[in-house]
């Protein structure tokens, strides 16, 4: 890039041809050029990425680099760009502007004599690349907590698993009716306690997934035998609504846990008498959708705000970890999650996978 550059400052003028595939390029660059003389003059100036602050080839042009950096929030004082025109320091830059990340790559430019005639600064958009940095990054930490939480939750189940077992021997042998009423509730809260920490468990260890071609239709028509009977059970009326979706990779197991748990949340809400609704079908944008409702309490804008967040619960012995992994789940398909509640009307949480 450098000779390039340095061609603008003393090289003879290119072909038209080629100066018609430079002049392509350069209002293709998803950023922007800049180059200035030795006296701070922009004497080349194009920036695609730059024109909602007004910043044109007409009017920057033959003005100083302080225009430019008036318009774009920065100091003159600080600017690598005119560093290297007065020191010959090279320097790359990330910054956030209009939305964006742009890497700049600021450097000096010399003559054939090895002087210094004048200084440039190339703009590339690097958001995809900032993003996914981030992403990664994120991933790895998701994965070392991940790691700590479930080698932690195994350390605490151990010793629970044991004052289970004594408080079963002791409530088997014990004589005295009240005091195998005491052990029984002290039982049912290390079961509780130990379902607390399998949701936890579920949610933040790594699963082996190993994606097939299904479709949410399939998966509802597998599982329908056992909400029927979960429904059955709780004295609720359940309506399946199925509609043919397309396959797409997927791992079952996580579309399976998804319905089950929004399914169960449902049920638990809704007294006897009422209804649970599971629908499955296409959007018109051809978007395969879950959606499950209910005719239960329902809940108050500020509890659906709150919904999603670990260990807060509409329930009384809930964790709230159920909607956290469904989340999580919808997330890692592309998917958007989201829930339309009102209270005494019922609840209705809905699931729209992508398209392709």
């Amino acid at each position: 890039m450098q000779s390039v550059l340095n061609s603008h400052l003393y090289a003879q003028k290119p072909s038209p041809d080629v100066q018609a595939q430079i002049t392509w390029v350069l209002e293709n660059i998803p950023g922007g050029l800049i180059i200035i003389d030795r006296n701070e003059i922009i004497t080349f100036f194009n920036c695609p990425a730059f024109k909602e602050l007004g910043c044109t080839e007409d009017n920057m042009l033959g003005n100083h680099i302080s225009a430019f950096h008036q318009r774009f929030g920065l100091s003159s004082e600080s600017s690598p760009l005119l560093e290297a025109l007065h020191k010959g320091i090279k320097a790359r830059r990330i910054s956030h502007r209009l939305s964006r990340y742009f890497e700049a790559v600021n450097q000096p430019l010399y003559s054939e004599q090895g002087e210094i005639q004048g200084a440039a600064c190339l703009f590339i958009d690097v958001t995809e690349r900032v993003l996914q940095q981030r992403e990664l990054e994120r991933l790895e930490k998701v994965q070392m907590v991940g790691q700590l939480a479930a080698s932690l939750t195994h350390e605490i189940r151990n010793p629970l698993t044991v004052v289970r077992g004594h408080l079963q021997f002791l409530s088997a042998t014990e004589q005295r009716s009240d005091l195998c009423q005491q052990y029984e509730l002290l039982i049912e809260q290390l079961d509780r306690v130990n379902s607390m920490l399998q949701d936890f468990l579920d949610l933040a260890k790594e699963r082996l997934r190993q994606p097939t071609l299904d479709s949410l239709t399939a998966i509802v028509n597998r599982i329908r035998p056992m909400l029927e009977s979960e429904a059955h059970l709780a004295g609720l009326n359940l309506q399946v609504e199925l509609e043919d979706t397309p396959e797409f990779l997927m791992c079952p197991d996580d579309i399976q846990q998804l319905l089950l748990n929004l399914y169960r949340n449902a049920v638990e809400a809704t007294a006897a008498g009422g209804t649970v609704r599971v629908q499955v079908g296409l959007t018109e944008e051809n978007e395969p959708y879950l959606v499950v409702s209910d005719t239960g309490c329902g809940m108050t804008p500020e509890m659906v705000a709150k919904v999603g967040t670990p260990f807060i619960s509409t329930k009384p012995s809930g964790t709230g970890l159920g909607l956290v992994q469904c989340k999580h789940i919808a997330n890692s398909y592309g998917a958007k999650f989201s829930i339309k509640s009102q209270p005494r009307q019922g609840t209705q949480v809905s699931i729209k996978f992508p398209a392709d």
